[in-house]
């Protein structure tokens, strides 16, 4: 079970994600087809959102507010 993250890492980015390598970006970054699936349910225009708030949530364990907060490569 993921430990649940305090509020003020909920705010920040982690360090270690300023210059991701490839790897990392493969993994934090991509959709499993379970994710596909369900993205599929919103409109086309809203895909592209709704798939890095998944990898955010997934990555963060909060929603990206700001494209800014994305890492570079990404």
């Amino acid at each position: 079970m993921q430990q649940l993250l305090t509020m003020q890492k909920k705010r920040t980015r982690p360090k270690h994600y300023t210059q991701p390598s490839d790897n990392q970006m493969v993994r934090d970054w991509t959709l499993c087809e379970q994710d596909k699936q369900a993205i599929k349910q919103y409109p086309k225009r809203f895909r592209l959102f709704i798939a890095i708030q998944f990898c955010s949530i997934r990555l963060f364990g909060r929603f990206v507010l700001n494209a800014q907060e994305i890492p570079q490569k990404s």
